[in-house]
Order: C-alpha cells, then structure tokens, then sequence
C-alpha cells in the first residue's frame, strides 16, 4: 500500500513496539538521511552533455572494454591453474569476460537510453508508478549477491514512464559500479514526500566532491578514467530527465554517514 512519507513524523500510535524490526530500522535510517546534510542542485538542459560529449567521453573506456574482451580468449589459453590462482584454467578468465561483458551490456544498455531521450517531450499519463520502478530497479540489482535495501512506496500518479524508468536504471546503474565489493549494501528509496516524488539511491561507493557535483552529471569523469561508462551515462541521463521534469537533485552521505547518497525530487503533477 502506498503511503505518505514524513520522516519527523510520530512513529505511529501504537508506539515504538508495534513496528515490526525492520520498520523500526527503516525508520531510523530515514530520520538520519532526513537529517543529513546534502547539497542542491537543479539541472536545466543548457547544462545538460550533448550525445556527442557523451560518447567523446565514454567511447574510449567501452573500446578499452572491446579489446579487453577480445584478449581474454588468448589469456586464458595461455595461462596455467597455479598462475591465475584457480583450480582449473577456464575459472578465472571466464569470470573475467562474464564481468565485462555484463558491463559492456549496461553501459550499452544506458547509452541507448540516453539516445532515446534527446529531443524527447514530456508526455504524462496516469501509471501505476510502484511496479513501474520496482521492475527496473529489482531487474538491475538482481545480478548483483550483496546485500539490498529497497523501500518503493509510490502511489499511482501522473509521470513520463520513459523518463522515470531511465531516472531508476540510472541511479541504481551508478550504484552499482560505485559499490566496488560484494559486501558493500545498496540502497533504493521511491517515497512520496508532501508535493514530490523521491528516488534515491544510497550505496558505499566513495563521497562525491561538493566541488564537482555538476560535472559528476556531465560524464566528465569517464573521460578521466574515473567514472564507469554506465554510472556516467546513467547520471547524465538522470540530469537531462530531472532538467525536462522540472526537478531538483540532492547529493550527500549514504548510510549512518558513510558511501554517498543521490536523490532525484520531482514534482507530482
């Protein structure tokens, strides 16, 4: 059931002990984030990279990808179980090429949906926004083992199906590649907050330089070797939606203070 999200809100009347355990720990992970600081920035599209900035940034690291792919035949042939530290010789390479090629995917995956949106109009319809996002997002985080913090409590409300799913695949696409280690948690929040719809995506990626949160959204730091393709495809897909919704964007710590934490706020229409 949808429900109204207001982290300063009273716990319910029943009090404290009603919650079951992991209502109580949501609660109190939301008032942290609530309380949290975070900066604010509101994309407009003049600000938003052209394809072609996008792919002069993000070609050279998906060619890199290419000829990676295309050696690890030729290494795993070549190299021997005690080498590559492996009980046979096929275990590790044939790790290596479903990992980059499960990269290669997404990375394509984002740059086609960043295709689709140039030149896009705004187009609402009345969706039933919960199973709309809970499909993207569960679709995306379930090649990933570590563990997964999902909150999707959305009512049915008028949005651009279009740009809403490519706002999710693009903030959990850069969780994803932020969340180095199997263990690291991901986060996916879709509230509903007074007059605005909330996406966030909270990881254990490292903290975003307030000094460069703009260019976080511009795929400049793939170009710099510094970005995954698809983490910088998916954020700049998520500047250029949330500039054609006329949203804002939040950008701060992630869970108990640590990671980092995107949201995208949108207003219901």
């Amino acid at each position: 059931m949808a429900m109204e999200f207001d982290p300063a809100a009273p716990l319910i009347p029943g009090g404290f002990m009603d919650l079951t355990q992991e209502d109580r720990r949501r609660r109190r992970a939301a008032r942290h984030l609530a309380a949290a600081p975070v900066d604010r920035l509101t994309p407009s599209l003049a600000e938003a990279p052209t394809m072609a900035q996008v792919l002069e940034a993000v070609l050279p690291k998906l060619q890199s990808t290419v000829r990676l792919l295309q050696d690890l035949p030729q290494w795993a042939s070549e190299a021997t179980p005690s080498a590559l530290g492996m009980h046979t010789a096929t275990e590790a390479p044939l790790k290596a090429i479903t990992d980059h090629a499960d990269r290669l995917s997404t990375a394509l995956e984002a740059l086609r949906r960043y295709s689709a949106i140039d030149g896009h109009r705004v187009t609402l319809a009345e969706v039933d926004a919960a199973p709309l996002i809970t499909d993207i997002v569960t679709r995306k985080l379930a090649l990933r083992p570590g563990p997964l913090d999902l909150q999707i409590e959305v009512p049915r409300m008028r949005l651009d199906p279009l740009l809403v799913r490519g706002i999710a695949a693009g903030l959990t696409d850069a969780a994803i590649t932020d969340a180095r280690r199997a263990e690291d948690k991901i986060g996916f929040r879709a509230l509903v907050a007074q007059d605005s719809l909330r996406l966030s995506v909270i990881h254990a990626g490292p903290p975003f330089d307030p000094g460069a949160l703009t260019e976080l959204f511009q795929a400049q730091g793939a170009a710099e070797q510094a970005q995954h393709p698809a983490a910088a495809l998916g954020l700049a897909f998520v500047w250029r939606a949330t500039a054609l919704l006329g949203g804002a964007l939040e950008v701060g710590v992630g869970f108990m203070g640590a990671g980092a934490r995107i949201t995208v706020v949108l207003p219901r229409s």
